[in-house]
């Protein structure tokens, strides 16, 4: 059922803010559903139509269900309710319960994700999250300073600072348990959520081992990461493959860092070099990976579905927090904070104009430069999750993950325009 929101017909001019409520209404209203286990609860559904193993939530996608809580979080500050609010304090209980083992898995930028939803759900909602939870922890709990508790999100930095190894490629987390790979959708969302949970020291450590790492010197984007060489003729070798939301979590990081370091003490040379940084780096976003300030993928290729859905809608949350949080008033930091709210609220546009309808419901595509399709039960879906992602559906539409990636462009458009970067 949907959960806020109004129809989805919306007229021409219609604001930001109303656009996203259209598409949580609709995203919301066809994927939201309570699992059998827990009617207390909701969940979303990885594909629509769904298919039984969708119905019964044996399809879940960890990361995925952490990135509806983030776009649930957005909408609750866009717009507030209590129904909302009750869906948002008890979903990582029900996904506590779907994990079979609390919050934590193997992979570490699972965890990274949910830590960043947790901590945000304390920070702007005041929600928190004990570690050990029971039913009367649904309600949610304002935290009262000096109050002892150990919290779910606190577990988590935990093991992302446990997971921190400083060989054999002088640090770094790996994307999961026991591997060698060090990729930037591990680390990125590692260092925002340790500049923004006080681990100061860590973020500005991880985020000086990343500059140093992942930028690519043809291009200026961030690379997908990096590996041990066996031959040892090279420090590492780089995964030079290009997605959209790795430029994003760099971005996030610089900003975390650097916000985090401006509560310590005022700016000085290393801010306005860290936003010239930022500002090249948006740049190459719009070089390498948009199409008239339309974010699309590398060179044009657009990013599809399965785990690629949700890569844009990553990449425009970021961007945002530069367009409305980056600091400063250098010339740098002015370029960044309106190239970014460009590319998001132009990207936006045309995922909106773009879209399918069909009576009351709309469907976003996966390229915004491309009509959106509806898709049908007979659609084939994507082959279940391994340990290289999700694939796509065979038409896109139907994955949870490129709609919820659109209404986070959504939300993230209506951010910046709230914020007068944008109109």
């Amino acid at each position: 059922m949907p959960i806020a929101g109004p129809p989805a017909d919306l007229p021409a001019g219609t604001s930001w803010a109303a656009r996203a409520a259209a598409a949580e209404h609709s995203v919301g209203g066809r994927h939201l559903h309570r699992p059998l286990l827990a009617p207390w609860a909701r969940l979303a559904w990885t594909a629509y139509p769904p298919t039984l193993s969708v119905r019964s939530f044996v399809s879940f996608h960890y990361w995925w269900q952490a990135h509806v809580l983030d776009c649930l979080i957005d909408a609750q500050l866009r717009a507030p309710t209590p129904a909302r609010r009750r869906t948002i304090t008890r979903w990582p209980a029900v996904m506590a319960l779907h994990n079979g083992v609390g919050w934590l898995n193997e992979y570490y930028d699972d965890n990274a994700w949910f830590g960043l939803a947790l901590d945000r759900m304390e920070r702007d909602l005041g929600i928190v999250v004990p570690a050990r939870w029971s039913l009367r922890h649904l309600r949610g709990e304002r935290r009262r300073d000096g109050a002892p508790r150990v919290l779910a999100v606190d577990r988590i930095v935990a093991r992302l600072e446990d997971g921190w190894d400083e060989h054999p490629l002088g640090g770094g987390i790996p994307w999961r348990v026991g591997d060698v790979f060090r990729n930037a959708p591990a680390n990125g969302p590692m260092t925002i959520l340790m500049a923004r949970r006080g681990r100061l020291d860590r973020a500005r450590s991880a985020l000086a081992w990343m500059r140093e790492r992942y930028p690519d010197p043809a291009t200026g984007l961030v690379v997908d990461g990096i590996r041990p060489d066996p031959s040892g003729t090279t420090p590492w070798l780089v995964d030079r493959t290009f997605y959209s939301y790795n430029q994003g979590v760099l971005l996030g990081a610089e900003v975390a860092v650097l916000r985090a370091s401006l509560d310590r003490g005022p700016a000085g040379a290393a801010d306005i070099v860290a936003a010239a940084r930022i500002l090249r780096l948006v740049e190459a976003v719009d070089r390498w990976m948009a199409d008239g300030h339309v974010l699309v993928g590398y060179q044009g290729r657009a990013e599809q579905g399965g785990d690629e859905g949700l890569f844009r809608g990553i990449l425009a949350r970021y961007l945002a927090v530069v367009a409305t949080e980056l600091p400063g008033d250098t010339a740098d930091a002015r370029s960044a904070r309106r190239l970014a709210a460009t590319l998001v609220t132009t990207t936006a546009s045309a995922s909106w104009e773009h879209r399918a309808q069909q009576g009351r419901e709309m469907w976003f595509g996966p390229d915004p430069r491309v009509p959106a399709r509806v898709p049908r039960r007979s659609d084939p879906v994507a082959a279940g999750a391994s340990a290289a992602g999700v694939g796509s559906a065979a038409v896109p539409e139907r994955d949870l993950s490129v709609q919820v990636g659109a209404w986070m462009l959504l939300e993230a458009a209506a951010r910046c325009s709230a914020d007068g970067s944008a109109v």
